[in-house]
């Protein structure tokens, strides 16, 4: 029997409607369960949306009370704004003024003469443009009939634009002025009767007009002159002027038509000349914006408390809440800031307003909406803005010599004690003595590049000329801080001229360890004539070391008499009485500071108050100075002090001691030095020659001094009397015997500047030549010393070897010894001809002349010269003609070009040459006609091998003697070594033992240290800050971290208190931050809607798969009773049927 497939078609009861009612009945609560959740959360999610979006409203609002400039945003108004407008800052002067201008400000402007076009040549040449004040005398027509003066303004660098054939158009000039931006623009202007070139300065101001100079010019550069000694092709059209004024009767003159620095915290600017109409100016607090900004909180604010209002409102008689009653997270936003809000700052921080009830904000109990009294905050806005500022924003007061600079957002409101340990100090460079007097710059010594706190200059070009040290200095300073790198990153320098010892120091304007002045390149005489280097030239100190340090012993005696001992401080407010330091003569420093203790200590108004004394002696070579310290890091001033007292660095009106001449230590020893065999030997390189085995005397030193004068000695034993030449070993191996009677070799040579020799080693060295009884490597250097004293003499050239290869050494010691190989090996050759082709012009006629050249048996190379022709004014391009000729015969023989080389001696005869210098080369000539050159007859000479010397000069090395000095005190103590400015040295071999205890090791070459500064250091309320520069920050994890502050003064202690005050506006920025923030809690807060929501998501999936799997279970079970009861209706229908038959059956 079929089976059935389809629900309910066996019973017709249990059908797919059935299924799909009880699926609906199952699934229907979990759904509206769910469905329900969902827009709930939906909702929350959209609401809290608002929230967010309210509360960001409200941050913005808020984030405008913050700023210093708040409360105190200042307007201006112009009685005649064609004339003068201005704008104010914060900081501004609330008054009525009265402002005349009788002259603006103007450019100097110049023009050219006039040219035919743009593309007109105007010369070459270079373009020197000088900044300041121009004075002239001029006819109507602006031509300059007298250049009165000239000005110059040491703050503005002077400019050279080169201009040569790339640009020597007027169109070029103007182009490279302006590409320069160098202060000077140009322009080209069509008058109607020619092009005008037109130079103006980019600002204004008398002290902005320029010069022009032109150097080495040619072909009509100097045209564009403009200085007192030459201006006469230019029109003066206007002057640099500066702009004058009268500000309440008060005359004032400024560069610039904008003023500042007038009226506090204004700009004026001037657009018209107002004689005999002044305008009134108006400034005043701009009531109107700080009005709208504090309107604009109270409407954000409450619209945020509306909104939450209604979202946690509960209706008592529906007894239903809304959407957010009772959530924490809305409660905390409430709570959090109606505390803030309804707080008050502490009054010492702030003065007369610690809360928004006394300026006019009110807070209505019961819905927390805040209303806003403007009369009554206009009047607090008017009369205390700081009060105000104070009350809304961040404010720090500082201390004694410490500002505040700013908190983070992690600072804590409070008072902070503020103790220095050590000030900042600058980077500097030293330079070295010179010889003082004039200082001539020239184009050996106008050219540097150097580096301000890590950034490296562009070149920098000093204007030659000649200049007292004082005015080196100025040129210095302006150069350097007008460079566009140097000023691009905000680095400036100040430079002074040291007349005790005729030396430069450079000091860069910031502060701190990143603080350092160094010089990347100089000009080749900078270092011995204006005392420059770079790392690692000129005088160096090494190491200090604590085994060179020395007593304290005075190198004069201190005598205290009634002319030095008397001084009063003010110690933390106390002012001591007299304090006199007791009479006597003092050798040591610790003497004398011990003295000076027990007087400080014996002053009973100090002593009364619990401060007690320790002061300290620190000596060196150069002076010494003492250290006064109280036992709480409590700073002092020096109120009084003897005249006298100033000689040991004891000064009134100073809130610290300064080192002093007459407290230079001797240099004995703290523990006699002994040099012995473990300490004595080192090496060193000095301008890349090498001195080895320097050996300091062995004895016991009891003095600096007499240790340096045993190093100076070890040192000047080997440098002092200079070098010899010598070249670099040869690459030929001479390790074996040679025979070079078989086979020569050679090499030409001039010697100290002599005529060229060849030396011809021809000897047989697998002989015994030295008469040793061995054959050897020596018999081949026995050759070559044979050759070479036949050729040059006995004693000019001495040879070694060097590992196996040949070495030259000279006999004239230092600088002007030489040794120079210009030829290694033999060249074939022809000698010259006999023709001196000087003698050459337009009538000489090269047709028919021709020559063969043959290479080594080869090709024949078929030379002709006939296409070459002399020009009238001589054979200045002959060799080049006949080379050219002859390689494009070498090239027709399947040779090289320059194969073969045409060369010319000192009588203008020609020869030829080939350029392989080796054994069985041959240079053959033949089949010569019209033989101009003179080559019949010439000889040929066959080529030779050399030794592998490499052809160059080397030179001798001059003495140079060092000067070795003690420096140090009773801390360390170390050696300087000191040779010329320009000289390089470094130390390339020390014993172990000596890095230690004399400060000598081997070095890298760079030891002249870079001088850099030192950053702040201290502790902020007994914790160690952080210090960079002059900045000293509060550490992370303490409640003053963040806090920023700058160090400036001289003393080291106390520095009193400072207090960081957080205002209302500054705190609910923080906390609304905080609670926008990706981790706070209102961000969390929806994070969590949203991952409920997902949740609602998956669980309506998880209730799909579900019910899917009971309608699946369902319909296997209706099937399988839907078969049987088909099966029982066919049973029942057979047995109806039987029966049906029965009866039939029984019927009939």
């Amino acid at each position: 029997m079929a089976s059935i497939s389809s629900v309910g078609v066996g019973s017709g009861v249990l059908n797919n409607d059935l299924i799909d009612q009880l699926i609906e009945a199952e699934r229907s609560p979990t759904d509206k369960r769910l469905d329900t959740e969902k827009v709930d959360l939906e909702t929350k999610i959209s609401e809290l949306g608002n929230i967010k979006s309210a509360v960001s409203s409200l941050q913005s609002a808020v984030s405008s009370l913050t700023l210093a400039s708040s409360f105190e945003t200042n307007t201006t108004s112009s009685s005649d704004t064609n004339k003068l407008t201005a704008t104010a800052s914060s900081l501004a002067s609330a008054g009525v003024y009265t402002v005349e201008t009788t002259q603006l400000a103007r450019s100097q402007t110049l023009a050219s003469k006039t040219y035919g076009s743009l593309n007109d040549v105007v010369g070459q040449g270079t373009l020197v443009f000088k900044f300041g004040e121009v004075e002239t005398t001029l006819a109507a027509d602006k031509s300059v009939t007298s250049f009165d003066s000239f000005t110059q303004d040491n703050a503005q660098a002077s400019k050279s634009i080169t201009i040569n054939s790339g640009n020597h158009t007027l169109a070029g000039v103007r182009d490279a002025i302006n590409s320069a931006n160098m202060g000077v623009r140009a322009s080209i202007v069509d008058t109607g009767d020619g092009f005008r070139l037109l130079f103006e300065s980019e600002k204004t101001g008398a002290k902005n007009g320029f010069t022009i100079e032109t150097q080495n010019a040619n072909n009509g550069l100097d045209d564009f002159n403009f200085n007192q000694s030459d201006s006469d092709n230019v029109l003066h059209a206007t002057n640099a002027v500066d702009a004058n004024l009268t500000v309440n009767g008060l005359e004032i003159s400024r560069e610039s038509n904008q003023v500042t620095g007038v009226i506090n915290g204004v700009t004026l600017n001037l657009r018209q000349t107002s004689v005999g109409e002044p305008v009134t100016l108006t400034v005043e607090a701009d009531m109107e914006t700080i009005n709208k900004r504090m309107q604009d909180f109270v409407t954000s604010y409450n619209e945020l408390k509306t909104l939450t209002n209604n979202l946690t409102a509960y209706n008592v008689e529906e007894q239903s809440g809304s959407i957010f009653t009772g959530d924490p997270s809305v409660r905390n936003l409430e709570n959090q800031l109606k505390r803030i809000l309804s707080s008050a700052i502490p009054v010492s921080a702030q003065g007369s307003i610690n809360s928004l009830a006394e300026i006019g904000i009110k807070t209505d109990n019961k819905t927390g909406i805040i209303s806003f009294d403007s009369t009554e905050f206009t009047n607090y806005a008017r009369n205390e803005p700081e009060a105000l500022t104070k009350l809304f924003g961040t404010t720090g007061v500082g201390a004694s010599n410490v500002e505040y600079i700013r908190g983070n957002n992690q600072t804590k409101s409070g008072d902070y004690d503020v103790v220095v340990t050590q000030l900042a100090t600058q980077g500097e460079f030293s330079g070295n003595a010179t010889a003082g007097g004039s200082y001539i710059i020239n184009a050996q010594n106008d050219d540097f590049n150097i580096n301000i706190d890590g950034v490296t200059s562009n070149s920098i070009t000093l204007t030659q000329g000649t200049y007292t040290g004082s005015e080196l200095a100025n040129l210095l300073q302006t150069q350097i801080n007008a460079d566009e790198k140097l000023k691009d990153n905000a680095k400036s320098v100040a430079v002074e001229f040291d007349s005790s010892n005729n030396s430069f120091s450079i000091t860069s304007a910031s502060f701190g360890s990143k603080s350092s002045v160094s010089f990347s390149s100089i000009d080749n005489n900078m270092a011995a004539e204006l005392g420059l280097y770079t790392p690692g030239q000129g005088p160096r100190t090494l190491d200090l070391t604590s085994a060179l340090s020395t007593t304290t012993d005075l190198n004069s005696a201190v005598v205290i008499d009634s002319s030095n001992d008397n001084f009063t401080l003010k110690v933390a407010g106390i002012e001591s009485g007299n304090i006199a330091i007791a009479q006597g003569s003092y050798g040591d420093g610790d003497s004398l500071a011990s003295a000076i203790q027990s007087a400080i200590n014996a002053d009973s108004n100090l002593s009364g108050e619990g401060l007690v004394a320790s002061v300290s002696y620190s000596g060196e070579q150069d002076g010494g100075q003492f250290t006064i310290s109280f036992n709480d890091d409590e700073t002092y001033q020096l109120l009084s002090a003897d005249t006298g007292l100033a000689s040991l660095g004891i000064n009134a009106n100073v809130s610290s001691t300064s080192k002093a001449d007459a407290l230079a230590s001797a240099d004995t020893l703290a523990t006699p030095f002994v040099v012995d065999a473990n300490n004595d030997t080192f090496s060193l390189s000095l301008n890349g020659t090498s001195y080895d085995d320097l050996q300091i005397a062995q004895a016991t030193y009891t003095t600096g001094a007499a240790l340096a004068t045993a190093v100076q000695n070890a040192i000047n034993a080997q440098t002092g009397t200079g070098e010899t030449a010598q070249t670099s070993a040869g690459s030929v191996d001479l390790s074996s015997p040679i025979d070079f009677s078989a086979a020569n070799r050679s090499f030409t040579v001039s010697v100290d500047g002599g005529a060229d020799v060849e030396v011809v080693v021809n000897q047989n060295a697998t002989t015994d030549l030295n008469g040793d009884t061995q054959i050897d490597e020596n018999d081949n250097l026995k050759a070559i010393q044979d050759a070479l004293d036949s050729a040059l003499g006995g004693g000019v050239l001495t040879a070694s070897l060097d590992s196996g290869n040949l070495v030259l050494t000279g006999s004239t010691i230092g600088n002007s010894g030489s040794i120079d190989v210009k030829q290694d090996g033999r060249l074939a050759s022809l000698s010259a001809g006999s023709v001196d082709t000087s003698t050459f012009d337009n009538t000489t006629d090269f047709t028919g002349a021709a020559f063969t050249l043959t290479l080594n048996g080869g090709s024949p190379v078929n030379v002709d010269l006939s296409s070459i022709t002399v020009p009238a004014s001589g054979p200045t391009t002959l060799l080049a003609d006949i080379q050219a000729q002859l390689d494009t015969a070498l090239g027709t023989a399947g040779l090289s070009a320059g194969d073969i080389v045409v060369k010319q001696n000192a009588s203008n005869q020609i020869y030829f040459e080939g350029i392989n210098a080796a054994d069985g080369e041959t240079l053959a000539i033949s089949g010569i006609s019209n033989d101009l050159l003179g080559l019949t007859g010439v000889t040929a000479t066959a080529g030779l091998d050399g030794f592998g010397l490499s052809s160059g000069v080397s030179n001798g090395v001059d003495g140079s003697n060092a000067t070795v000095s003690f420096q140090g005190g009773n801390q360390e103590g170390g050696l300087r070594i000191a040779f010329g400015n320009g000289d390089s040295f470094r130390i390339t071999a020390a014993e172990e033992a000596m890095a230690s205890s004399l400060g000598i090791k081997a070095s890298d070459g760079s030891e002249t240290d870079v001088v850099k500064g030192k950053d702040v250091a201290g502790t902020i309320n007994g914790v160690a800050a952080v210090g960079s520069g002059q900045r000293l920050t509060g550490p992370e994890g303490n409640d003053a971290y963040g806090l920023a502050l700058r160090i400036t003064g001289d003393a080291i202690g106390k520095r009193g208190t400072v207090n960081f005050n957080l205002g209302l506006a500054e705190q609910t920025e923080r906390f609304l931050e905080a609670a926008l923030s990706t981790t706070g809690f209102l961000t969390e807060k929806e994070s969590g809607f949203q991952a409920s929501l997902k949740e609602i998501s998956e669980e309506k999936a998880k209730l799909e798969t579900r019910m899917e799997t009971r309608r699946s279970s369902l319909s296997r079970q209706f099937t399988y009773y839907d078969t049987l009861v088909a099966q029982l209706n066919s049973s029942l229908d057979f047995i109806k049927a039987n029966f049906d038959a029965l009866n039939a059956q029984s019927n009939n």
